[in-house]
């Protein structure tokens, strides 16, 4: 038989377990509170030093403060403040031509280069189809050598690179070196820039077996080309593909993630960690390609290739050949600002679905090779070692 506790002991401990749980309350709300003006302290501690220094600078400096150049640098040496490499500012124009880079458009004369830094030489690794480069006749391995009257020497990578840049319509005058037997050769060109749909993706068949998909970048527009790519060379009678993602920094792991559909059986191709620690996976259907692949990554493969190479090798799909990569497991958001800017800010890292994180590791190759060549964008397929080994790596003889 149960013992009854009187009406009004019960009383006393509701009331008791009422009071003890207000107080706990209490309490918790109290300590966040004192964390959030402690906080606050700091910040205006922090801005009121921040407007001193304004004082002092407008008092003293023998120029005019740019508010607007201002407002930027201040933002951006806040961004730059969190000691995260990916983290950054975009002003307005910069976040503009982000987003034609994340589309694979943008307004140029249709080629890709590449840069020597022992030679200083800015080399045309790609030339794109129907673009104003390939309709003037510029080649792959023609050396950039004057961009208007000013010599690329003296414009640097970056700077011949933004010289090239435009509004659509607008003209350009280069002249590049080219070898033609024995003679170096500078030819002038004259061309109309153009928005146009910069291509990701080349593929060709290297032998009657063997197909070859290059891929430069991986943007949203690349899952459609690499199916393309894909249907082409199975046409053409491949029976093993090598995939070459050297040199390619693409960011947009969905992208990778849907490009890796197309090639896995059913299974979870990627899983993601926001910044609130909460896990969320991608996954494949069950249609799959059943080939032998192989994957030829280098030190400057980072990113959305390094998943791509990782989680094919997860699946025991395909044999990684050439270089360790990069080692970027991080993922940026885009926060819009009303100004037409954006921050670009680092707040989840991905995995590949059962090999370790590579975030500052990078991705260990199953087959260790090194480019007996300076620049593997231009070096002839045949004295391309890790492209030879990625061949056998397929074991099509």
């Amino acid at each position: 038989m149960k013992k009854r506790i009187p009406l009004a002991t019960a009383m006393v401990l509701i009331l008791f377990t009422v009071l003890l749980t207000f107080q706990i309350t209490y309490n918790f709300v109290e300590n966040q509170y004192q964390k959030k003006v402690d906080t606050l302290t700091k910040t205006q501690s922090d801005f009121s030093k921040l407007a001193q220094a304004d004082i002092l600078i407008r008092e003293n400096f023998k120029g005019a403060v740019e508010e607007d150049a201002l407002e930027d640098g201040l933002i951006r040496g806040y961004v730059s403040s969190l000691s995260d490499p990916y983290s950054r500012y975009l002003s307005a124009r910069e976040y503009r031509q982000y987003q034609d880079e994340k589309k694979g458009s943008g307004i140029g004369i249709g080629a890709r280069f590449t840069y020597n830094e022992n030679s200083g030489e800015v080399t045309v690794y790609a030339v794109f189809p129907s673009s104003p480069a390939m309709q003037s006749g510029i080649q792959k391995g023609d050396v950039l050598y004057m961009i208007g009257d000013t010599p690329v020497s003296d414009l640097g990578f970056a700077g011949a690179v933004q010289a090239l840049s435009g509004d659509a319509g607008s003209q350009v005058t280069i002249t590049v070196k080219r070898r033609v037997a024995a003679q170096v050769l500078e030819m002038p060109f004259t061309l109309t820039r153009q928005e146009m749909q910069e291509p990701t993706v080349h593929y060709e068949m290297l032998t009657e077996r063997a197909g070859y998909i290059q891929i430069f970048d991986i943007t949203s527009s690349t899952p459609d080309e690499f199916s393309s790519a894909m249907s082409a060379v199975t046409s053409a009678g491949a029976q093993g593909i090598v995939f070459d993602v050297r040199g390619n920094v693409g960011s947009d792991v969905e992208a990778a993630c849907a490009m890796l559909d197309r090639l896995l059986p059913e299974g979870v191709l990627m899983k993601k960690i926001d910044h609130k620690g909460k896990e969320s996976v991608v996954k494949s259907d069950k249609n799959a390609f059943s080939l032998p692949m192989s994957v030829i990554t280098n030190s400057a493969t980072a990113c959305a290739p390094e998943l791509f190479a990782a989680t094919l090798r997860d699946f025991g799909a395909a044999t990684l050949v050439g270089e360790t990569t990069y080692g970027k497991g991080t993922l940026q958001t885009v926060l819009e600002m009303d100004d037409g800017s954006a921050i670009l800010l680092s707040e989840a890292t991905f995995t590949p679905p059962t090999s370790p994180g590579f975030e500052g590791v990078g991705v260990i190759p199953d087959v260790e090779s090194k480019l007996g060549h300076s620049n593997h964008y231009l070096v002839p397929h045949s004295d391309d070692t890790q492209l030879q080994d990625a061949m056998k790596a397929l074991n099509l003889s």
